[in-house]
């Protein structure tokens, strides 16, 4: 009789452990499947990444190879016209409105991050959109002629703006560190950066600052079209 009901609670005890075996499999198999759609999904989005990320890079070539073009044809305009005139005052507005490359004395500036970070509030020991332009501004006033952020040529339009840990500057993101191209008096421009309260609040801040002086700098031009610039405005004529 003790064997008949020992037979009897393992028989149901089998019974019970399938249904739970069953229904256990049965939910893992939309789990499964959620899964696979998820890494779907994310596979989708990463070549459509890379696809925008090259039609991008496709763009930025054409537009400099625009910008490479119309140089030429107004260089073989001014050949054909022999007008000395125009020609001089077009390399004066390239040289002022950063449309050429140039070169001269100056200074080159390194801006970092504090190296260790010891105050109550971390955003003071990080390099802020705001604090490059007033660096920039600084330069200015000490009679900066031409200026670079990372390569990128500032002009009157040209934008820092915080974009999370990163500066954005003519569009591109950058992080630190930051190198500041700058062609003027070196003297003058070192003079006017070793007086500015600006630049003795940053390092109070932790902030690292180093001014190089150099006989010769290279900045670049402005690499990207201007008719999106200017596309609103309209020249008043006397």
């Amino acid at each position: 009789m003790v064997k008949k009901d020992t037979r009897f609670l393992l028989f149901f005890a089998f019974i019970i452990l399938g249904v739970m075996v069953s229904l256990q499999f049965r939910s893992a198999i939309p789990a499964t499947g959620h899964k696979s759609s998820l890494a779907f999904d994310y596979e989708q989005l990463k070549v459509s990444l890379a696809e925008e990320i090259k039609k991008g890079e496709e763009l930025r070539k054409k537009e400099v190879e625009n910008i490479k073009m119309l140089g030429q044809i107004e260089k073989e305009f001014l050949t054909r016209k022999r007008d000395d005139t125009i020609s001089a005052e077009l390399e004066v507005l390239r040289l002022i409105s950063g449309l050429t490359d140039v070169k001269g004395s100056g200074l080159v500036i390194f801006l970092d991050d504090a190296p260790v970070r010891t105050s109550k509030n971390p955003n003071d020991e990080i390099i802020h959109d705001g604090d490059i332009v007033k660096v920039l501004n600084e330069l200015k006033k000490a009679g900066a002629q031409a200026i670079s952020v990372n390569g990128e040529r500032i002009i009157s339009t040209s934008e820092q703006v915080c974009a999370g840990t990163l500066v954005r500057i003519n569009n591109v993101r950058y992080a630190v560190p930051y190198e500041i191209k700058v062609i003027g008096n070196s003297d003058q421009l070192e003079l006017g950066l070793n007086n500015s309260q600006i630049i003795a609040s940053l390092r109070k801040q932790g902030i690292r600052i180093n001014i190089e002086k150099r006989r010769e700098i290279t900045i670049e031009k402005y690499k990207y079209g201007i008719d999106n610039l200017v596309n609103g405005l309209e020249a008043v004529r006397k």
